[in-house]
């Protein structure tokens, strides 16, 4: 006999209740291993994170994209260097949730619509086109 779709729906919800017990039983009866494995993962994320910014920040030049001519020098200092939506559209990818990974596999596929500036030229930008609170596209797009 063949389940419906709201059968096997309800049967994952209920698999997916008694593992979420199951491993926190196991957790708590496991709480050095459970340490280790999260510590093993979470490394493991942390360098997969910083190469991918890293490809990002290479692709994008490595340095202040200098619009408005606020410095002489190029600035390369990681520190200082932000990615900046060209379209003034970050508040509409945070609204969706395009940070961390996905921002960085965005930017590789599509880095014409990103740009790095330093913090000083980033804070000029959102004063000449008035981005604010939100961003400038996202005041703008009537929501």
């Amino acid at each position: 006999m063949k389940k419906t779709i709201k059968e096997l729906k309800e049967a994952y919800e209920e698999h997916k209740k008694y593992m979420k017990g199951y491993m926190r039983k196991w957790r708590s009866n496991n709480p050095q291993k459970a340490k280790e494995i999260i510590d093993r993962y979470n490394k493991k994320v942390c360098i997969e994170l910083k190469k991918l910014r890293e490809q990002a920040r290479t692709l994008l030049g490595g340095k202040c994209a200098n619009p408005y001519q606020f410095h002489k020098e190029d600035i390369t200092d990681i520190r200082v260097l932000q990615i900046d939506h060209k379209n003034s559209d970050g508040a509409l990818e945070r609204k969706n949730k395009i940070v961390g990974w996905k921002l960085y596999k965005k930017i590789l596929k599509n880095p014409e619509k990103y740009q790095l500036l330093c913090a000083n030229c980033n804070c000029l930008k959102r004063e000449k086109l008035g981005e604010k609170k939100g961003g400038f596209a996202y005041l703008h797009s009537g929501k």
